[in-house]
């Protein structure tokens, strides 16, 4: 049987998805291992779907937390139940992708030396994210928010792909917004876009990148000045520069979500080649509930319906 030739590559919350048998339990407190096989099941469920059509990839990811030296973390628990994840993950034949992109992974001086430091919390999940990917023949990633990490995580694990955080892009002008993309294609393995700027106007300005951008579907701000996005990006001011927030409270900002968008923008996207998508934290349920309809977009557009 022919492999399937196109694949649609679908990154979700690790630890997002509550266990179906298990939710009319309100009193179950959920184990991160299970959470993490429901979402590895909800993924076998969409390629169930894709049939021979489109090969469907997974790749849970999850934030490393505050305590970058090893305690509690605080959506998994502990380094050592973090490191429970990836290798469950890894040897199923899935990879994992580790986001440091933040708290303290946005400001705090001198954090790339303790990325360095295998003996601290974050040290020792970037080591064993190399060596497990190595050891079941996977590929693992990083998402990145500050270039000076990234120098780390390729000069020390240079076979980890790495992930451009969208929260790189939060600032204001067309000319500006259009040079960070760039620089980003030119570092980074994946882009992920903010959904301010998930449409063809912008990104249709790289074309030849398609392959390399992530977006999400179903998370999305109508301001477009990323500067003022008071509840998504409060506090980033410029890249770099990390200030404190403006609005403690949730974005009241009108919604504008790619989904609704598929004759405007979506499907020409996915006409230009992009073929990954994020499902924003807390949401991956609603997510994983419109994938299909990405899968057969996708499958559309390549002839394979």
């Amino acid at each position: 049987m022919e492999e399937a030739k196109e694949k649609i590559l679908l990154e979700f919350g690790a630890l997002d998805i509550v266990p179906a048998h298990r939710k009319e339990d309100a009193a179950f407190e959920y184990s991160p291992m299970a959470k993490m096989r429901a979402g590895l099941r909800r993924v076998r469920s969409l390629k169930g779907h894709a049939g021979e059509r489109i090969r469907v990839e997974g790749l849970p990811y999850e934030s490393f937390g505050e305590d970058l030296t090893g305690g509690r973390i605080p959506e998994v628990g502990s380094v050592d139940e973090l490191l429970r994840c990836i290798s469950l993950c890894n040897g199923l034949g899935v990879s994992f992708n580790l986001a440091l992109n933040g708290g303290k992974f946005l400001s705090e001086a001198g954090i790339e030396n303790m990325c360095r430091d295998p003996e601290t919390g974050v040290g020792r999940v970037l080591k064993e994210l190399d060596v497990s990917a190595s050891s079941h023949f996977v590929k693992n990633h990083v998402t990145i928010y500050r270039d000076e990490l990234l120098d780390v995580v390729e000069g020390l694990y240079p076979e980890l792909g790495t992930v451009a955080s969208c929260v790189k892009f939060t600032t204001n002008g067309v000319d500006r917004v259009l040079r960070l993309y760039e620089r980003a294609f030119e570092r980074y393995d994946h882009v992920v876009a903010l959904p301010q700027h998930s449409n063809i106007e912008l990104l249709g300005n790289f074309p030849d990148n398609a392959g390399q951008m992530m977006l999400f579907p179903n998370l999305g701000c109508s301001e477009k000045d990323t500067r003022i996005c008071k509840g998504h990006y409060a506090g980033l001011d410029v890249p770099g520069k990390y200030v404190s927030p403006r609005c403690s409270r949730g974005c009241s900002n009108r919604m504008d979500y790619l989904i609704d968008r598929k004759e405007k923008d979506l499907i020409p996207l996915i006409q230009m080649g992009v073929r990954a998508f994020k499902f924003p934290r807390y949401v991956a349920e609603m997510g994983f509930s419109m994938a299909a309809e990405l899968v057969d977009l996708v499958a559309e557009e390549v002839g394979g319906a």
